[in-house]
């Protein structure tokens, strides 16, 4: 799962600049540069959704303490609970100390 999540990140990063870096190729240099990139920008829904989606992750990882839904540090119980697979209570899973991987994943953000 770590690894999808870092293949999606991975993928809007260069997604991104890529709109950009075509965006301001064309650019003149006259001050008008940024409203032709933001232009451009609109025009690329790739770009555009790697926009939202990292400014998305920004806004989880700021409000990660009201967010997670457990304490990322918390082991709860340690045997029962160690290594369970995604569920609706633990939609990432726990890891081997029965700690909850989506409180981990959004504290580790910020």
């Amino acid at each position: 799962m770590l690894a999808l999540a870092w293949l999606v990140a991975a993928a809007l990063t260069v997604a991104l600049w890529r709109a950009l870096r075509r965006a301001g190729a064309g650019a003149r240099a006259d001050g008008i540069a940024w409203r032709a990139t933001v232009a451009r920008l609109h025009r690329d829904r790739v770009a555009l959704a790697a926009v939202r989606t990292l400014i998305a992750l920004g806004v989880l990882a700021l409000l990660a303490p009201w967010v997670a839904p457990y304490s990322p540090v918390g082991q709860p119980d340690i045997v029962a609970l160690k290594n369970l697979a995604p569920s609706l209570a633990h939609p990432f899973g726990t890891d081997f100390a029965s700690r909850d991987v989506l409180s981990r994943v959004l504290y580790g953000a910020r």
